[in-house]
């Protein structure tokens, strides 16, 4: 059994504390409502090893982000994903990269999950259950929400969060290392969004899509990487 308190700060000295519990399990969070949401993205590890997993629920089985404990990171499908999607002789894997630096506090950035405010639509005859799921709110008009998924070393420093970020749960791992899940809402650049709609119109034009929009309510999502070398996939509705 493993207990660790994790505390954190945000600019004005303000603290939370909360305790994590036993070693892996799973963090699934949304934006929205029930009827009206992005995707329920689930973020978990398991009792064994330190590997952090993060997917969409509804194509967990599908594709997959893994950071391993190796420091080898990646997106790629999953071996019964492939076996529909990928040819024979190409990778399953569609990006790998190195766990990048860790800050003087011990956290690395890992992840980051954004939703527009339009991209949280009505979903008729949602069948998502309200337990279970950690619910952040639609963001205002012309605003994004992110979901930040961060590892973490305790006990490196006072860790503070940045402006106008929460912290909404945490798992603890077996290598002493903790998965932070952190929200906030931002105004994105005019360059940024410039670039997300070009990706999305590109999307749209690959054989089939277009006539399947509209049967259901489906998402896209726009997979990137900043600068840094972090990592990013926005969670879009057609």
């Amino acid at each position: 059994m493993t207990n660790l308190w994790v505390s954190i700060y945000d600019e004005h000295g303000e603290g939370i504390s909360i305790p994590i519990t036993g070693v892996g399990g799973t963090i699934r969070v949304c934006v929205g409502k029930v009827g009206e949401r992005s995707s329920v993205w689930r973020i978990w590890a398991n009792k064994r090893s330190s590997d952090v997993y993060i997917a969409a629920r509804n194509i967990a089985g599908v594709q997959k982000f893994s950071l391993h404990q190796s420091g080898v990171w990646r997106y790629a499908w999953t071996a019964s994903g492939a076996q529909d999607h990928v040819p024979e002789d190409q990778d399953r894997v569609i990006d790998r990269w190195h766990r990048g630096d860790e800050e003087p506090n011990g956290w690395t950035d890992s992840l980051i999950i954004r939703v527009r405010s339009e991209d949280v639509t009505p979903i008729p005859g949602d069948a998502q259950p309200e337990e279970g799921v950690r619910w952040l709110p639609k963001p205002p008009a012309g605003m994004t929400a992110g979901i930040h998924v961060v590892m973490a070393n305790p006990d490196k420093g006072v860790a503070k969060m940045p402006p106008e970020a929460r912290l909404v749960d945490a798992l603890a791992l077996p290598n002493g290392q903790a998965v932070f899940v952190m929200a906030d809402q931002y105004t994105p650049s005019p360059d940024v969004l410039a670039g997300l709609t070009a990706a999305r119109q590109e999307a749209m034009r690959l054989p089939g899509l277009q006539d399947a929009v509209g049967e259901h309510p489906m998402r896209l999502g726009v997979f990137g990487n900043l600068e840094s070398g972090v990592r990013f996939v926005w969670d879009t509705a057609l």
